[in-house]
Order: C-alpha cells, then sequence, then structure tokens
C-alpha cells in the first residue's frame, strides 16, 4: 500500500500547458502499468498519439474532450 500527498507529486512539463506526475510505475515501460496525474492549462491540446498499454484516465476538474484516430485535424492546432 502506498500513500501520496498531492503536495509530494513532482510535476514535469511535457507539452506547453500540461505536466504530468508519476504515482506509480512507468509509463515509458513498454506492457508496464501505470498511474500518472496529468494536468492541463484551459484549452491545451494533446497531439494524436497512442500507448502500448491500457490507460486509465481520471478527469478530476474541468472537461477533457478525446478523438479517436491517427491524427489531430483541427488547423489551429500548433504541438
Amino acid at each position: 500500500m502506498k500513500i501520496l500527498h498531492y503536495g509530494d507529486l513532482k510535476w514535469t512539463p511535457i507539452i506547453k500547458g500540461c505536466d504530468i506526475a508519476v504515482v506509480e510505475g512507468n509509463p515509458d515501460a513498454e506492457g508496464q502499468p501505470f498511474v500518472i496525474r496529468f494536468r492541463c492549462a484551459d484549452g491545451a491540446k494533446v497531439a494524436a498519439h497512442w500507448h502500448p498499454t491500457d490507460e486509465n484516465l481520471t478527469v478530476l476538474k474541468g472537461a477533457f474532450l478525446v478523438g479517436m484516430g491517427d491524427s489531430f485535424d483541427d488547423p489551429s492546432f500548433k504541438p
């Protein structure tokens, strides 16, 4: 069992306006489970991508819009 307080999370920027904090595991290790927290500024967009493992996401505040496919076809998006 592990108890981790929000204030103890180590946030790392991944793209403009978005940070992640690894709670457990390694998100870069193929086929291994992991738990991360993801926080983004309003209006932040993540480029189309995929992960080789299952991904579970909990939105604690705000809206998280998700699309399916290989591309992000919003002409205003600049990664």
